[in-house]
């Protein structure tokens, strides 16, 4: 699937690829980043065009998915399907809580397909969280993912070692907690 995406938009300069490799659900920046740097793009301009793409979509997700329940709420077939699923994820959470933002942030961190900016951004409004939470949540998240990819896509994992990327990766996590926290503390 990427490689037809890449061959159809390869009149576009790299850059441009990137950046709308980065906006595609699932494929996200844990596409962009090793398809711009395989590319010959340098990494941290592959990074921060990645971050750019993929943080326009979190914002315009965040914004757009309570008006496209909304919208389906009017069917009167599919309201109680909707209400069931909304309810049940609303139940289940603690949106209210420092851990409701942090699982999320691990959530879309997790450099996996399906775990990214969209799934983060959907499960965000099933929640009932907040744009003031998801949002930060989201995006400290996707900039987890971007920078294990990148490094993953430099090689530098197996360079490094396992050991040391786990404990690079626990403490950006830890920092990006920290920060949470101090947002939240501040209500």
């Amino acid at each position: 699937m990427i490689d037809s995406i890449v061959d159809a938009l390869s009149w576009l300069p790299t850059e441009w690829l990137v950046f709308f490799i980065s906006l595609l659900p699932v494929v996200e920046l844990r596409g962009s980043i090793p398809i711009g740097i395989a590319m010959g793009l340098p990494a941290w301009e592959t990074f921060v065009i990645s971050i750019i793409g993929n943080g326009i979509v979190a914002l315009l997700l965040l914004l757009i998915l309570p008006k496209f329940f909304e919208f389906f709420y009017r069917f009167p077939k599919l309201k109680p399907f909707l209400e069931r699923i909304i309810n049940g994820a609303r139940n289940k959470s603690n949106s209210a809580s420092v851990k409701g933002s942090l699982g999320l942030m691990l959530f879309v961190a997790i450099p996996l397909p399906g775990t990214g900016v969209w799934t983060g951004c959907v499960l965000a409004y099933l929640m009932g969280m907040r744009i003031r939470h998801a949002l930060p949540a989201v995006v400290l998240g996707m900039v987890i993912a971007g920078v294990l990819m990148s490094l993953g896509s430099l090689g530098l994992m197996t360079l490094v070692g396992d050991i040391e990327i786990a404990l690079i990766v626990i403490f950006v996590i830890l920092i990006a907690a920290y920060f949470i926290s101090k947002i939240r503390r501040k209500k």
